[in-house]
Order: structure tokens, then sequence, then C-alpha cells
């Protein structure tokens, strides 16, 4: 049954409803408004107080509520009087619940949001929904920094950073490896990989060479933001070394981790570091995989404070029974069957030298889509 009103709503969500603004805020259709508010100021590594506002104008009866939101968010349960909603259950990317409402009188759920220690803009979206009634939903986005985070409401235009994302591609190493514009990041993932053991995982930062050539940039960009990019020296990076999967638990062993945050699921840590040129540094973590066979991504990127994420790598490691097999793309590795299926994908050029297409790695765990081919070039 819980089935079957699940797959209403998600064939709902794809066509798509039109609603109207409710006053004070939030989103209305057939006479049931939603609203979502975040409790001001957000924090930097501190729970986020979200609060949903429900009303109707008559009677309804089991109507579905939910709260939903980013990978790697996690959510507390309900308290009080919440926690006696109808089939509520809280999954990976959201919680849902039912309650009888009555006309004239609001609801409203408080729930503590936990976002991981990443700078990036997440979002939360609280909807109410009825077979018959449709869906009614309400957004409201935050971007995160280690300065603290700032929220946007439904409507209003989130600032992009300047550079965040912008060829994150590879150069040359001096083991032979690209990035571009550095630092370099290269993850590896100590071999054999046992079915129920843990694995440790090495994170090696290497600093830019004093002799690389500048970046330059095929758009017109602020020059003291293309002088801070063009620095030999980066000090006060924010380093990430995680897994999109919370199912996965990454534990930090060794490596120098100031101001170190762990994510709220222990699916990854967040640290900052000063990573110089000519210079190499490694951390090593404890990677532990559910007993579930499937392919697992690990991902590591670092923050510019002003310019955003400047680098990136990630691995694939396929695990069964019989053991796990790594897949390293930025050390040259080919795509193996188990991860692109036959026929064997061809992957094109990138469009132009500057923009390339790794800028973000693919989100592939048991549960996401399979990264397309032209994710890595």
């Amino acid at each position: 049954m819980k089935r079957g009103w699940l797959l209403i709503i998600g064939i709902i969500l794809l066509a798509g409803c039109m609603w109207s603004a409710a006053p004070g805020g939030g989103k209305c259709r057939e006479g049931i408004c939603v609203k979502i508010e975040v409790a001001e100021p957000v924090r930097w590594g501190e729970p986020v107080t979200v609060t949903i506002t429900l009303t109707a104008e008559k009677d309804i009866s089991g109507l579905g509520v939910g709260l939903g939101y980013d990978r790697g968010v996690t959510v507390d349960g309900p308290q009080g009087w919440e926690a006696e909603a109808k089939e509520g259950n809280v999954r990976e990317y959201g919680a849902n619940w039912k309650v009888d409402i009555k006309a004239g009188h609001p609801l409203v759920f408080v729930r503590t949001v936990h976002l991981p220690a990443i700078e990036e803009e997440f979002s939360l979206e609280a909807w109410a929904a009825r077979w018959d009634l449709g869906l009614v939903r309400d957004y409201v986005k935050i971007l995160l920094t280690r300065k603290g985070g700032k929220v946007y409401y439904s409507g209003t235009p989130v600032p992009t950073r300047p550079l965040s994302g912008w060829a994150v591609g590879r150069v040359i190493t001096s083991e032979g490896v690209s990035c571009d514009p550095g630092p370099c990041l290269t993850i590896r993932v100590a071999e054999p990989v046992r079915w129920g053991e843990p694995v440790r995982a090495t994170l090696q930062v290497e600093g830019k060479r004093k002799d690389a050539p500048e970046v330059t940039f095929p758009f017109p960009v602020e020059p003291a933001l293309v002088a801070r990019l063009n620095r030999k020296d980066l000090y006060e990076l924010g380093l990430t070394f995680s897994s999109p999967d919370p199912s996965v638990q990454i534990i930090p062993e060794k490596g120098e981790f100031r101001e170190e945050m762990r994510w709220p699921a222990g699916n990854g840590v967040w640290w900052v570091a000063d990573v110089l040129a000519d210079s190499v540094q490694e951390y090593t973590f404890l990677v532990k995989f559910p007993p579930k066979e499937g392919t697992y991504q690990l991902h590591a990127r670092a923050y510019e404070p002003v310019v955003g994420e400047i680098s990136l790598d990630w691995v694939a490691v396929h695990l069964s029974r019989d053991g796990g097999e790594v897949y390293s793309p930025n050390q040259g590795g080919p795509y193996p069957s188990w991860l692109f299926p036959s026929p064997t994908p061809v992957v094109p050029p990138s469009p132009t030298p500057f923009l390339s297409p790794l800028l973000t790695p693919p989100a592939y765990s048991p549960i996401s889509p399979l990264p397309t081919p032209g994710a890595n070039p």
C-alpha cells in the first residue's frame, strides 16, 4: 500500500503541477498551502532547524507530507506529536509521513537537518500531496561555505561562486597524471579489496609546479580572481574525501586534518590544508563498504575560499562476494565492463580545451544512475 502511494506521488512529480503563491510566502494548490522556512543564522558545522507549515481550506484526511533534500544531508526523526504521524519514514533523499488536517487549523512540522561539511549549494523541498488533489511544494536553497550559510527562498536567485567547478580537468603531475589549475588530487585504494573487510584509501595532494604556465580564460574574468587562481602557493584550502553513498563509512587515519569535520552520515570528511608549490602530502582513510554487492564511488575535492571548487578526483569500487575491483579513471584505467555494459562506449573529445567535461564526477552508486561515458576525458 505504501509503495503504491509513493508511486502516485512520483507520477505527480513527473507530470508537473502549477501552483500559486501563498500569502506570507509558500505555495498553494487546490486549497492546500505549504511553506518551508529555515532558521537563521546558518552556521558551518551546526544543525539547521527547518519548519514546514501546512494549511488547508477544507478538512483532508490521509494527506501525504514530505521533506526532500540533497544526497549527503541527514534529517532527525520527528519529535513530540509528529512522531504519531501515519506511515512516516525517512529515506536517503527525503522523509515523508501522512496527516489529517482540518480547515483553518495549520499544522507545523519541525525537523533538524544536518548538512555535510562541503562548500556547496543545498536544496530543501517541502511538499504535500494526495492522489486526487495533486501536488503542492515549496523549496529553499542554502549556499553553504565555511563562513556560514545564506538562505534563498523560492523565487530568489542564488548567486554562484565566481569560478567554482570551472576547468577542474587534469594537466601534468610528477607521475604523468594531469590536473588543472591544481592542486592535483589522486585517490588510491589499497588492493586486494575483500568482501566484508575495511579498505584503506590514500589521498595524495600535490601542489602546483612552480614552472607551470598560468591559467587563461576564454571569457571575461576579474583580474583579482585570475591572480588568485594563478597563485603557486595555495593557503587555507578546504579538502573533502567522501562517498555519495551514505552507507559507505569513512574514517580518517593519518595526515594533518586541520579543523577536521566529519559528515553527519559518516560518509565524508572535510578539513583545511595549505598546499604549497612542488610539495606532496598524503592522507589515509579507513573505508567500510556495506555488505551489499554494487559499485561505490569515492570523491576528493579541493575548494579555494573565494574561487570555489578548483580540483577533484574520483574512483569507483565494484564490490562482489568474490572481492572488489577498483577503477581509477584519472590514472589512465580503461573503462571496465561492469561500469559500462556492452556495447563499449565511445568517449567523445572535449568540445574545447578549456571547459573540461570532468566538472562533476558522476554520482553513481547502487541507488543512482550510471555515469555517462563523456564524464571523463
